[in-house]
């Protein structure tokens, strides 16, 4: 993990923060960047310059966070890897950037696989989902479990329950950070967002190596149709023809209402 207090000058923030008003899908959380704006080329840099590796920018997303939408993760805690982990095979990073903050209890953690090794031996292929679950959320899962852990994480594609409690573990945390702070970390360490009081509204911006290849194992269902239908290995291709096959495009209610917070927010 790296992070960066301050890695935004105002003006860039400022511009950023018109660019999400503008592109923001509150469908699928998404907004449009240009690959090539000065944020992302600044984030490639600094990629570079902190783990010696080039990258691409993929894609990125727009998270609220509030008292209502961290509600949903009370009962598993939140714990989780990144949806796109299964769609690349090799490494990938998350820049996590807040654009808006007027919050003290707001943050991130983050149990990275270089300070937990043995942790993410037992977890196996990290392009395999991983469903994270507490005891309070499913208590049945540790009925045979000698241990006293509170979470499991669920593979269901090698079939295997790995629990794990976090005072086993060197997690790694961001505090309080202010709107234009940076941090980046590997997609495939297991992460959370946390918050209470007032509102964050972040950016998760989807970077991939240079090396990085297309998944085509089974836990990235698209694959065979979209080779079938372009014989492509392109990632960004895949995307965009993932985006079009998608029929999940209803917006709720609440997803209605935070569309609105975001951009009654980002216009002050």
């Amino acid at each position: 993990m790296d992070y960066t207090s301050g890695f935004l000058s105002e003006l860039e923030l400022q511009s950023l923060r018109e660019c999400v008003r503008k592109s923001y899908d509150p469908v699928s959380n998404m907004i449009e960047l240009d690959g090539a704006s000065p944020v992302i080329e600044k984030i490639i840099d600094k990629i570079s310059t902190v783990f010696g590796l080039e990258t691409r920018y993929l894609t990125s997303y727009v998270f609220l966070a509030c008292d209502t939408t961290m509600e949903r993760f009370k009962v598993n805690g939140g714990w989780h890897t990144d949806a796109t982990c299964s769609t690349i095979d090799g490494t990938c990073f998350n820049a996590w950037l807040p654009i808006y903050v007027n919050s003290e209890n707001t943050g991130l953690e983050i149990i990275e696989k270089t300070n937990n090794p043995k942790f993410y031996a037992k977890l196996g292929d990290s392009t395999e989902p991983l469903a994270i679950l507490s005891k309070l959320g499913a208590p049945h899962l540790f009925n045979a479990s000698k241990e006293d852990h509170n979470y499991v994480a669920v593979n269901k594609y090698s079939g295997t329950l790995t629990t794990f409690s976090e005072r086993d573990l060197q997690i790694s945390r961001v505090d309080s950070p202010k709107p234009g702070d940076l941090c980046l970390f590997e997609q495939t360490d297991i992460h959370r967002g946390y918050h209470t009081d007032g509102m964050r509204i972040q950016l998760s911006l989807k970077f991939f190596c240079n090396k990085a290849k297309l998944n085509s194992k089974p836990t990235n269902p698209e694959y065979k149709l979209f080779k079938n239908l372009t014989g492509k290995e392109d990632i960004h291709s895949f995307l965009a023809i993932k985006k079009l096959i998608s029929t999940d495009r209803k917006l709720s209610k609440h997803g209605t209402l935070e569309a609105a917070i975001v951009d009654l927010l980002l216009r002050n």
